[in-house]
């Protein structure tokens, strides 16, 4: 029986079916689950790609933070990876739990709404000297 090949995912040589030029990390005898986070050899990676007739995963490294505090940033990113989420302002509520799309790690997120205004000048008040 023909061993899964966990290898660094290439987009070119992933969909040219050229898995020979990409990075071999691994090879495993059942089938990684896609959407998995996996730990190889002191490594964490993540799934990008899977081709079950050939018998690849593609994977791309990402580092993990497994004691994040909680952030407050103008940009929304994943506190476990910081993997920026620039669709964030399509979220339909103001806070809410998702899963992050790099890492899959749960966050809790509360958007705050700032207001700022813009003011320029007109005309000075005339100034009545006695």
């Amino acid at each position: 029986m023909s061993m899964w090949q966990i290898r660094i995912y290439d987009m070119k040589h992933f969909w040219d079916k050229n898995y020979h030029l990409m990075e071999l990390v691994k090879e495993v005898q059942d089938e990684p689950e896609f959407g998995s986070v996996f730990e190889i050899n002191g490594k964490t990676y993540r799934s990008c790609a899977s081709s079950p007739m050939n018998k690849v995963l593609g994977v791309q490294q990402i580092t993990l933070n497994d004691d994040p505090e909680e952030q407050y940033d103008d940009d929304f990113k994943c506190p476990y990876c910081g993997e920026t989420y620039d669709d964030a302002w399509e979220l339909s509520a103001d806070d809410g739990t998702i899963e992050c799309s790099n890492c899959h790690s749960e966050i809790e997120y509360t958007r705050e709404h700032t207001v700022t205004y813009s003011v320029n000048p007109v005309k000075m008040v005339e100034v009545v000297k006695l």
